[in-house]
């Protein structure tokens, strides 16, 4: 995912979760280290990873996104 696509996806999760944007993004950091995401947070991503970039999906529990 490039640079725009996920600034998109951290957009929309912070829209639709109603959490402020840097708090997302700590959660998906927070995810990468440690492969668990806060329960609103997870669908939201899976959603937002499909909208933005469909070739993409999120493997569980590994903190990826792959083509």
């Amino acid at each position: 995912m490039d640079g725009q696509e996920s600034w998109d996806v951290l957009q929309r999760v912070s829209q639709n979760t109603n959490v402020k944007l840097r708090e997302v993004a700590e959660d998906v950091l927070r995810w990468a280290a440690s492969g668990r995401l806060p329960d609103g947070i997870d669908p939201a991503l899976r959603e937002a990873v499909s909208a933005v970039g469909p070739r993409f999906t999120l493997i569980p529990g590994d903190g990826a996104a792959t083509p």
